[in-house]
């Protein structure tokens, strides 16, 4: 019952590090409450997208897919799999390739400036 439990907790700490990834570019993401792995081998996160697409994702060893096209449902017969939520929330939402491609720019011009403050600093 114990390895049970530490891996649904494994499941729920990845499934909370793609939310966190992912929220720039989607309305509204959480982990399932109502939906469990059998076997304890994924975890399903429900996701809204800009343009208001409500989708289940499985989250797996596979990778991830479109489970639902709702919340909290299994009833998707997407078998598509990809390597990560980036490529398949690329494939669903335009918007969301839009706001993570821009959050990401943002990201990476801050640090630039960093980068550039911490060389003026040391010379």
């Amino acid at each position: 019952m114990e390895k049970v439990l530490q891996k649904e907790e494994s499941w729920r700490k990845e499934a909370n590090a793609v939310i966190r990834d992912i929220q720039c570019g989607v309305r509204e993401a959480s982990v399932s409450d109502k939906l469990r792995s059998v076997s304890d081998s994924c975890i399903y996160v429900n996701v809204t997208t800009f343009e208001g697409f409500k989708l289940c994702i499985e989250l797996s060893p596979r990778g991830f897919r479109v489970a639902g096209r709702r919340h909290d449902s299994c009833d998707a017969k997407d078998v598509m799999q990809y390597e990560t939520p980036y490529a398949l929330l690329n494939a669903v939402s335009a918007k969301f390739q839009m706001l993570f491609s821009h959050a990401l720019s943002e990201k990476l011009i801050a640090l630039e400036k960093k980068t550039n403050r911490d060389e003026n600093k040391s010379k």
